[in-house]
This record gives C-alpha cells, sequence and structure tokens, in this order.
C-alpha cells in the first residue's frame, strides 16, 4: 500500500518534471490551510439561505458564473499551495508565515473578487446586483493588482525556502532544475503586479497637479508596464522552451540507462 501511494504521489506526465512527494502525511499546517480556504470558498457560494420560492431560486442562480469565476481563483490558490507541501513538506516556521500570508490574501480578497466577477459576469445572466462605479476603476483595479503582486510573492517565498534547503531536502536535477523555473515565474508575476498597481495610481492622480508633471508619470508608469509585460511574456516562453529542452535531455538520458541495464 505504501509503494502504491508513493507512486501514485510521484506520478507526472510526458510533459512534467519527475518531482518526488515529501510531504506525504497530512500536518496540522496543511489541514489548516485546507479548512481556512474552505472557508474562504465558503464565503463565496451563491447564497447563504436556502431561497423561498422559485424567484428567489432563479435570482440566486443568475450569481452563478461569478461564484464559478471566484471558485476558480480560490482552487487556483489551494492548488498551488498544496502541490508545495506535497513536494516539500516543509513544517517550520518561515512556511508557518508565508501559509498565512497566503491565507490572509486569500481570505482579504474573497468578497472583492466576488464583487468584481459579480460586477462583470451577472448580468449576463439579467442580474444587476453589484456595480462598479466608473470612478472608482483604477483604485479598485490597483487594489487587485496589489493583491495578486502579494499573492505570487509568497509563493515565490514559499519556493525559495524550498530552494534554501534543497540540500537538506535532497532535491535532484529535474526538482531543482523546476523548483528555479516557478521561482522565477512567481517573482516576475509579483513585480508586474506592483508596476501595474503604480500605473493605475498614476491615473488616479489629481486633475489639480500640473499637467506637464501628470504626463510624465503616467508615460513613465506606461512604459514600466509594457517593459515587464514584455519581460513577463520573454521569461515565460524562455521557460517554457527551456523545460522542453530539459525534459528532451532527461528522457534520452533515461532512455540510455535502461538500454545499458538491458545490455
Amino acid at each position: 500500500m505504501n509503494e502504491m501511494r508513493e507512486r501514485l504521489l510521484g506520478l507526472t506526465n510526458a510533459n512534467e518534471l519527475p518531482f518526488r512527494a515529501r510531504g506525504e502525511h497530512h500536518t496540522r499546517l496543511e489541514a489548516f490551510c485546507d479548512a481556512v480556504l474552505a472557508f474562504a470558498i465558503t464565503l463565496s457560494v451563491l447564497s447563504l439561505e436556502v431561497p423561498h420560492d422559485s424567484t428567489e431560486l432563479l435570482n440566486m442562480f443568475r450569481g452563478m458564473l461569478s461564484f464559478a469565476a471566484t471558485f476558480i481563483i480560490l482552487f487556483w490558490i489551494w492548488s498551488i499551495q498544496n502541490r508545495g507541501c506535497r513536494r516539500f513538506g516543509l513544517d517550520d516556521i518561515r512556511t508557518h508565515w508565508t501559509m498565512a500570508g497566503i491565507l490572509f490574501v486569500a481570505l482579504v480578497f474573497t468578497y472583492p473578487l466576488k464583487f468584481m466577477m459579480g460586477s462583470y459576469l451577472d448580468p449576463l445572466l439579467g442580474a444587476h446586483t453589484m456595480e462598479m462605479h466608473h470612478e472608482d476603476l483604477s483604485r479598485v483595479y490597483a487594489l487587485y493588482s496589489c493583491g495578486f503582486s502579494a499573492l505570487t510573492g509568497f509563493f515565490w517565498s514559499l519556493y525559495r525556502r524550498a530552494w534554501d534547503l534543497r540540500d537538506v531536502l535532497e532535491l535532484d536535477e529535474p526538482e531543482r532544475f523546476d523548483t528555479k523555473q516557478q521561482m522565477r515565474t512567481f517573482r516576475v508575476q509579483a513585480v508586474f503586479g506592483v508596476v501595474l498597481a503604480a500605473l493605475l495610481v498614476v491615473i488616479d492622480i489629481p486633475h489639480e497637479w500640473p499637467r506637464p508633471l501628470r504626463l510624465t508619470l503616467l508615460l513613465s508608469a506606461l512604459v514600466g508596464v509594457l517593459a515587464v509585460s514584455a519581460y513577463l511574456l520573454h521569461v515565460v516562453y524562455r521557460l517554457q522552451r527551456d523545460k522542453k529542452a530539459f525534459l528532451a535531455k532527461w528522457h534520452a538520458r533515461g532512455s540510455h540507462d535502461a538500454k545499458e541495464e538491458l545490455a
């Protein structure tokens, strides 16, 4: 039974690097994270009350799209957190605070996420219960950009901790390669969120400020967003290219070793 569990935990497809599962036992930290994220999903449900008639039932289902979108984002957060726990099995103080940061951001942004998704998606099904005021758009998006940056920053911290302990965890070559890739991806995403938030804050500068100053700040922020966006696309492309090259080399090495064993 233990052997089959290890095989299932370490199972990868042809496009994924092999990664051993070190966190095979469900710790109290993971149980706490699962409970908090489950609570966050509960807060975003269609309705906390049972509908009293068919009209209320239909109105409730008009919020289905916003709930689905919020659920997917929260599940994405849980998936990355769970993957890190399964891979590394870390249970130290730094990991505790990193997980606390992830949960804090998830809880703080649960209702805002539901509001954002509801204001855009629910009208598609005839619901108009949430309204986004045009004058608040830049500040709202800046808030979400900061939340995204904080979340990806905590994900980076989780993988950075594993990288610092790579010798203790006995990470092999594919695991080190994949860990470094994840760190680079999360780092660029966090920087992108910060730069985008800066642009949105600049857009919201009061009109009383001198026009040349406002234009200079806006242009600088816009150039920064475009530069970071281009760099993010470049990093994603290069990571995928490097991953394919590493996988090809790794599979070729495995085939060669298998032939030598047969010989």
